[in-house]
């Protein structure tokens, strides 16, 4: 479920923030986790092996729209817009 949360994620913010590159919105992403310091279990062992989460995310939380939204809004974009885009054509 991670993935199509952070398609939704970064979906907004271009929608929002149409001049952003998909690096910036891809840094956005990384930066406005909300770490996670819980302790899972390892998926596809038997047992109950627990690992702490953040050994199994490259990320280490989970993803949060507000603080992508905020982080956006502070980042200069660098893509160019056509000017028939912008009018809403």
């Amino acid at each position: 479920m991670a993935s199509p949360a952070a398609a939704g994620v970064a979906a907004v913010i271009r929608s929002y923030y149409p001049s952003l590159t998909a690096k910036q919105v891809k840094e956005i992403l990384m930066k406005s986790v909300k770490p996670l310091s819980d302790v899972v279990k390892k998926p596809g062992t038997k047992g109950a092996t627990k690992v702490p989460f953040n050994e199994l995310s490259v990320s280490g939380g989970t993803i949060n729209l507000y603080s992508a939204l905020q982080l956006a809004a502070k980042t200069k974009g660098k893509k160019k817009i056509k000017e028939e885009n912008k009018q809403g054509a």
